[in-house]
């Protein structure tokens, strides 16, 4: 489990084929016994939570492949966007 936020659990795994072995994120709501499964490649999940404005839930991930890159998937929207992020400095010792 990753985290909840206002009813919904996120949950991370990997599929059980050895062979053609992903990711899988799901988004599941216990009340009403549904879930929907985040389309997802080979990054770290870093954070879920629900926007308390739209109460749309949101997923922020960081490649591991790409330097400097962070994605965030909105649930209603059901796609992965890019999110710009700053690289830190190079201290000068």
């Amino acid at each position: 489990m990753l985290d909840c936020s206002h009813g919904l659990v996120c949950l991370l795994g990997y599929t059980r084929d050895r062979v053609n072995r992903k990711n899988l994120i799901v988004v599941w709501n216990p009340l009403i016994g549904k879930s929907v499964e985040i389309p997802d490649r080979a990054d770290i999940v870093i954070g879920f939570g629900v926007c308390p404005k739209t109460s749309d839930a949101k997923i922020v991930k960081i490649s591991r492949f790409v330097e400097a890159t962070a994605e965030v998937f909105t649930l209603s929207s059901g796609a992965w966007r890019s999110v710009p992020m700053n690289k830190p400095l190079k201290s000068k010792s």
